[in-house]
């Protein structure tokens, strides 16, 4: 009997050892749940067939699916179209060089919208049985902030159209034995000091801006035009000739007459020339 009372004791407290164990391992989950399920970054496990096996809920969520939803779909589902060649080239890589790698996708949600994606993959080797380890970090954010920074860099900000710096680098991209002839029709807008001084800079904004619009109306794909100064406005046609060139100037000229804007008549001058030769310099042919 006494025997049987101290099993009974030591039985009894190896159950609250168990459950002391029990409860710390409830902790631990609880912890795990915070940092991986809730984590910034989405974690994914990606068969070797590139089948999602789990996921926590951030890269359920960032996708548009849920932690069910989401598991054995192909992580190609979730790339976008333009990218699906990126990521395969990723991806061999990371195969052929088997140590983790690092690439920017777009990458598209259960509901078509679509976001950046940060992505850093390793490979594993789990008895022989190979899986991706895939973290996804949503950058749309900074990267629509870098676009709009370039876009602020390379456009004028009131008409929309390239700068002046934008067009003096491409100027040096089109000039190629393949464009000429090249020519460059040079726009100035007429009476637009005067506008300002007499009814405001508003109006005078208004048009420039109906300049820029009759411009563009005359362009063809190709062709490139800029806003290179307060009234200045230059258009660069590859592969024009002389006589093409002058249709073309009297085409935007009649176009601009037709414009008026509080009775005021949107005039234009311009001036142009073209490079035949590659010989020729191009800053010969860029009068203003």
């Amino acid at each position: 009997v006494n025997e049987l009372r101290v099993h009974q004791i030591e039985v009894e407290m190896q159950n609250d050892e168990l459950r002391k164990t029990q409860s710390e391992l409830e902790r631990i989950k609880a912890r795990y749940f915070d940092i991986y399920d809730l984590a910034p970054e989405g974690y994914l496990i990606v068969s070797a067939s590139g089948r999602i096996i789990e996921s926590n809920l951030t890269a359920a969520e960032m996708l548009g699916e849920t932690r069910h939803s989401f598991i054995n779909k192909k992580i190609t589902d979730y790339i976008f179209c333009d990218y699906q060649d990126a990521y395969y080239k990723y991806r061999k890589l990371l195969l052929e060089s088997e140590i983790p790698q690092v690439c920017d996708l777009k990458m598209i949600t259960k509901n078509k919208s679509v976001i950046w994606g940060h992505m850093k993959t390793s490979i594993v080797n789990e008895e022989g049985v190979v899986s991706y380890r895939m973290v996804i970090s949503d950058i749309t954010e900074r990267k629509d902030s870098a676009d709009q920074l370039v876009y602020l860099s390379t456009h004028d900000h009131l008409t929309g159209l390239y700068n002046r710096r934008y067009f003096e680098s491409q100027l040096l991209q089109i000039d190629t034995q393949e464009n000429l002839p090249l020519s460059i029709i040079m726009f100035d807008v007429n009476g637009l000091k005067l506008v300002n001084d007499s009814f405001g800079h508003d109006l005078g904004d208004v048009l420039l801006n109906k300049a820029s619009e009759t411009i563009k109306k005359a362009c063809r794909k190709d062709d490139f035009i800029a806003r290179i100064g307060g009234d200045e406005f230059v258009l660069v046609l590859p592969k024009t000739s002389k006589a093409e060139t002058e249709k073309i100037a009297s085409h935007i000229k009649l176009l601009t007459s037709k414009v008026i804007v509080a009775n005021i008549e949107l005039s234009i001058s311009c001036g142009h020339d073209t490079k035949e030769t590659i010989n020729q310099l191009i800053s010969e042919t860029v009068v203003e």
